[in-house]
């Protein structure tokens, strides 16, 4: 009470009926395009595996735990035939445009190494939450994703996980997606993108740091309106996680084979303690990166080098001017969750993460 009145705060605007039915077919069709695409990459495969198996019949199981096979099938199904089913159906949307700028050395490096701590720091918590799982179930729950880099060819994980991988995904969870939700603000659009891309990865080994490190991409998306710098650090992460595989994967293996013998060699001791530096030296290369990176963040955030992205929506007041709105969050929470196409995506998300736990 004020001088005998009784003082309300005054009520935030909110989208009209018209504007909220709008925000939740854009963010409903979204989510549907990933459900499509999913759901179609995984029919591909099915229907590759069944054709591999009535023609080649006995051989056919050879053939399909193969790389080429592996690999190939991953691309057809995902970048080939399932991607251009997602643009399709994204495609409508409208876009909100803005220019493009450009980002300094320093600060691509200030980002890339906050990324580093995040894959570490996210690594180690996915790793405690599998673990924690794999002892609820009694079994170990698998890796499958690692396992597969881990025993294919150097070229073929420089190929698809390095090159590909990051640039499709970019496309996808930043180009397409913020370009279509953040008419509707560009934090709100950050934020669904990068949970959307951490859970989209369907295990428990992935989902969080994939998804910590969707909000450092999908804020260089919305800073520079530029995708080659999201895909730049996502395929120099991609790179840098991938390097035991790619750089000490035989090192590791001889240390797994030495491991099991109760005899070594001294020549077996020396090519064991090489390969001991090997891999020892690209974990320290990965450490003090992500030391450096939680002292980057640590700066940045004192300092206020960072802005969050703008969470404004545009829209025309009933006077015919502009006027900018920041949508209220349970009407915002509502259009981003309440739609078909969000229902079906959770669906085939819990499916996947529910495969992924299953003993093989």
């Amino acid at each position: 009470m004020n001088g005998g009145y009784y003082y309300f705060e005054p009520l935030l605007p909110s989208l009209s009926l018209d504007e909220e039915r709008s925000m939740r077919k854009c963010y409903g069709r979204v989510f549907l395009s990933l459900a499509v695409y999913t759901v179609c990459a995984i029919l591909v495969i099915l229907i590759l595996e069944l054709g591999v198996l009535l023609f080649l019949g006995d051989k056919a199981m050879e053939f399909l735990s193969g790389d080429i096979f592996l690999w190939g099938s991953q691309v057809l199904s995902m970048y080939v035939i399932a991607f251009p089913v997602l643009w399709l159906i994204v495609r409508p949307l409208p876009k909100k445009r803005a220019a493009r700028s450009k980002i300094s050395v320093e600060e691509f490096v200030v980002l890339f190494l906050i990324s580093e701590a995040i894959m570490l720091v996210g690594s180690m918590i996915s790793t405690a939450i599998t673990s924690a799982l794999s002892g609820a179930l009694g079994y170990e729950i698998e890796d499958s994703t690692s396992e597969l880099i881990m025993n294919s060819p150097e070229w073929l994980i420089i190929l698809v996980a390095v090159v590909l991988g990051p640039v499709f995904e970019e496309l996808i969870f930043r180009k397409l997606f913020i370009d279509a939700t953040s008419r509707y603000g560009d934090r709100l659009a950050v934020i669904v993108s990068a949970v959307s891309f951490g859970i989209f990865h369907g295990n428990f080994s992935q989902f969080i740091y994939a998804g910590a490190l969707g909000l450092v991409l999908g804020y260089l998306y919305v800073k520079t309106r530029n995708i080659l710098y999201p895909i730049a650090l996502h395929v120099l992460m991609n790179l840098i996680g991938t390097a035991p595989a790619v750089f000490a994967k035989d090192s590791i293996a001889r240390l797994e084979e030495l491991a099991e013998a109760t005899e070594i060699s001294g020549e077996e001791a020396i090519a064991m303690l090489g390969d001991s530096m090997t891999v020892m030296g690209i974990s320290l290369v990965q450490y003090v990166l992500a030391a450096l990176g939680i002292v980057a963040f640590v700066v940045v955030l004192r300092r206020g080098l960072i802005k969050l992205p703008d969470n404004t929506y545009e829209r025309t007041n009933s006077e015919g001017e502009p006027e900018l709105l920041t949508v209220p969050r349970g009407q915002a929470a509502k259009c981003v969750c309440l739609s078909v196409g969000a229902v079906l995506f959770l669906i085939t998300v819990v499916i996947e993460f529910v495969l992924s736990i299953l003993p093989a």
